[in-house]
């Protein structure tokens, strides 16, 4: 079966002032026609900006300078801008991630709607309101026929959503690509906008591109999912397959880093009366005989640190404790911390 959207070893760069960022790397993935295909990484890696790329919407400086872009078999990353219009909003619809900032403010929701209908379809203005009307009933808008006059900033912030989905679904595309169509919405609200979006798939028989960060979204509505790091197409995975793998370049990764460290995990598991027990029995330390012990280990502490005197915190009996600088502190100290620190003590 043909693909209905393909990209092959997409290079993206957005040129700047002073330099050039590599946005895209070589990114190759296909859709089939009706399936939901996943993306999910870390920000930064390149999710939105393969979104942008496949519906030319590249912000200032952006080009793509590699690869190709095929939609049902049409290279339309060649295409001029004249003929991408007729593609976007047409063949392919996309929700983008905030709605208060992709709506306009000035214009009523029914005539945002409409103008899609009306650049596309050729329909006269009253086609175009009946049109908006019907596929904001589609996505489950409480009175449509009220809601038409309404402003974005007088509706909250799922019916915003809403919104976004009916205007990316008014001329019926047949690629939708939803770029984190819950941020910002509680959980109740995500889990009716991701069902709007499945029933609405199937319902049309359309294919879905869905960007998240959530893994959890992907195992449940995704077919195919496709993991980004560092601008490339790291991994690409079945929907069981993902929250299970070990070894992956993101998800096992990411996981990792969400464990607390075996120390920290004792530390969290000490009760509040054995906290205080070493915190009296370090006390006492401090106020018992420091002796030599405390006098070589201020020596030790003033020639690393090139500073002179004795430390404000009290010592230890036997074993005095690791400068600040130490690498066995908790991988949570930031670079920038140690820098802030070193630039104030030394």
């Amino acid at each position: 079966m043909a693909h209905l959207l393909e990209l092959d070893g997409v290079q993206t760069e957005i040129r700047l002032r002073r330099s050039t960022v590599h946005a895209l790397d070589g990114v190759s993935l296909t859709v089939d026609p009706g399936e939901c295909l996943g993306i999910v990484g870390e920000s930064g890696c390149g999710k939105t900006m393969t979104a942008l790329s496949v519906m030319r919407l590249l912000p200032p400086g952006g080009h793509i300078i590699g690869g190709k872009i095929l939609l049902d078999g049409k290279e339309i990353s060649a295409l001029s801008d004249n003929d991408m219009r007729h593609v976007r909003g047409n063949e392919i619809g996309m929700i983008f991630q905030d709605p208060m900032t992709s709506l306009n403010p000035t214009m009523r929701i029914g005539d945002q709607i409409s103008e899609t209908v009306l650049l596309h379809r050729g329909a006269s203005a009253a086609e175009a309101r009946e049109r908006a009307i019907e596929v904001l009933g589609l996505v489950g808008m409480p009175r449509p026929a009220e809601r038409v006059g309404n402003y974005p900033h007088q509706l909250s912030g799922g019916m915003r959503q809403r919104v976004m989905i009916a205007m990316a679904l008014a001329c019926e595309p047949k690629l939708l690509i939803a770029d984190e169509p819950t941020t910002a919405l509680d959980v109740t609200i995500q889990k009716q906008i991701l069902e709007l979006i499945d029933s609405l798939r199937k319902r049309l028989s359309m294919a879905v591109i869905l960007v998240t960060h959530d893994l959890g979204v992907i195992a449940g509505r995704a077919d195919r999912t496709v993991v980004m790091y560092a601008p490339r197409r790291c991994s690409r995975r079945s929907r069981r397959r993902v929250p299970s793998r070990r070894g992956g370049c993101t998800t096992s990764r990411g996981c990792r880093r969400t464990l607390p460290s075996p120390r920290q995990a004792a530390g969290s598991r000490r009760g509040a009366g054995t906290r205080r027990r070493g915190a009296a029995r370090r006390s006492r330390n401090s106020r018992g005989t420091a002796g030599s012990t405390c006098s070589a280990a201020s020596s030790r502490w003033a020639r690393r640190s090139g500073r002179s005197g004795t430390p404000n915190w009290p010592w230890p009996r036997r074993k005095p404790p690791r400068p600040p600088w130490s690498p066995a502190l908790p991988a949570m100290v930031s670079c920038s911390g140690w820098i802030t620190w070193s630039r104030t003590s030394r």
